[in-house]
């Protein structure tokens, strides 16, 4: 892992977002998602060493208890390994058909699953802007041919919604007893 340094007692995963007006509220799945999936990683590499994981990252600006709840998490093996199970699993049902995930209108639902005016503003775009759907070289094309995502009540709509709660719980801790935020 790149971003891994290694002190002599403990192991130091380090990223910043120079040039980014961004808090940890702003953080979004592409910044939050390789977080997580490394620092799970990291803290299953040195769960029998005795050494520490120590999570730095460097925002601009404003907090949120996600990075703090992260890196105070005191979870067994166990739980690091369900975590990145759960994780490399939705990875392949999303490759296979299964989930139902397009990084910015996912990261709108992940964020607020209750505001379907932004997630769907995400999709389709705005006045002057472009949606997801719209990105070049066609991804959202390729990826979304034949599915029904301009209907808010359609079957490929609920799917994405599901796909973004299942991403919620892994990365805002759902259901893990003490390390809810």
């Amino acid at each position: 892992l790149p971003r891994v340094h290694r002190s002599t007692d403990s192991w130091l995963l380090f990223e910043a977002f120079p040039g980014k007006a961004k808090g940890e509220a702003d953080l979004g799945l592409k910044e939050r998602l390789p977080l997580l999936l490394e620092f799970a990683l990291l803290k299953r590499v040195v769960a029998d060493t005795g050494e520490r994981a120590t999570l730095v990252v460097l925002t601009h600006g404003k907090t949120s208890p996600w990075l703090d709840v992260l890196r105070d998490c005191d979870w067994t093996d166990a739980q690091w390994s369900a975590r990145v199970a759960a994780m490399v699993a939705f990875y392949w049902r999303g490759l296979h058909g299964g989930a139902q995930y397009f990084p910015k209108t996912s990261g709108e639902l992940v964020r607020d699953a209750n505001d379907l005016a932004a997630a769907r503003s995400a999709w389709r775009g705005q006045a002057g802007s472009r949606g997801e759907r719209d990105y070049a070289p066609g991804y959202a094309r390729l990826l979304g041919r034949g599915l029904a995502l301009d209907d808010l009540a359609s079957t490929d709509w609920l799917r994405l919604q599901a796909g973004a709660a299942e991403l919620r719980a892994l990365l805002h801790f759902d259901g893990i007893a003490g390390a809810d935020a």
